[in-house]
């Protein structure tokens, strides 16, 4: 004789299947989103300067006009991590960036590993303020320990950013502040993708986010995810 579940664990045992299949829905859409973001990056970087590599390096001034100097000047994209850049090669590096006036998409991520605080401020500062602000879609500063000091440095650069259509603060060190900041800094008008992934912002940052949002009509991409929310 086959013997019924009781209706409890029937309902408990149907919620956990539900649960996981959502879990395995979550996961592939993750999966599949990465692989699509994988494919635009490359197609991106087609025409452009790209110095991503496995190869680490703590650029001199003198390395970082050695790896820049060949940038061709219809240049659409540059990718400049896994290079981490003192005083002198930001310089270097504006001096490249300033001549590149057709880029629409930046990649600046990871580009202070390693550098004081101060130096750091300075880099993001002088970097991010030599590309073209009037022409610049996208740009993605993660992995730059931002934190409030950083927001409240790239503030100019920021508002500047008139024709954005995406950006990224993946593994900031973003608190509630900083997000508050970067909802009075950043133009949101033409804002298509907005992430904020892996900080430390929290409910109040979410309450923040959520401000942003609100004023995006043609958002289509928006990630908080392990934000302590």
């Amino acid at each position: 004789e086959v013997k019924r579940l009781p209706a409890r664990v029937a309902r408990t045992m149907a919620a956990m299947g539900g649960a996981r299949a959502l879990m395995e829905r979550l996961v592939a859409l993750e999966r599949r989103s990465a692989d699509q973001d994988a494919e635009i990056l490359q197609l991106r970087v087609k025409r452009g300067l790209d110095l991503l590599s496995d190869k680490r390096e703590l650029l001199t001034g003198e390395r970082a006009a050695e790896l820049m100097g060949g940038a061709p000047e219809d240049a659409t994209a540059v990718r400049l991590g896994s290079k981490s850049f003192g005083q002198d090669a930001a310089e270097e590096a504006a001096k490249v960036l300033r001549r590149l006036q057709n880029v629409e998409w930046a990649d600046m991520s990871d580009i202070i590993a390693g550098r004081p605080e101060a130096e750091a401020l300075e880099v993001l500062k002088c970097m991010c303020g030599a590309l073209p602000a009037a022409k610049l879609k996208a740009i993605d500063l993660s992995e730059n320990a931002l934190g409030e000091k950083g927001i409240r440095a790239l503030e100019p650069v920021l508002r500047s950013l008139e024709a954005l259509e995406e950006i990224k603060f993946m593994n900031d060190g973003l608190s509630e502040l900083s997000v508050r900041l970067l909802a009075e800094y950043l133009p949101v008008e033409h804002l298509r993708t907005l992430h904020f992934h892996n900080n430390m912002s929290g409910s109040g940052g979410a309450v923040a986010a959520a401000a942003i949002v609100a004023k995006c009509d043609k958002l289509e991409d928006f990630r908080m995810s392990s934000s302590r929310v």
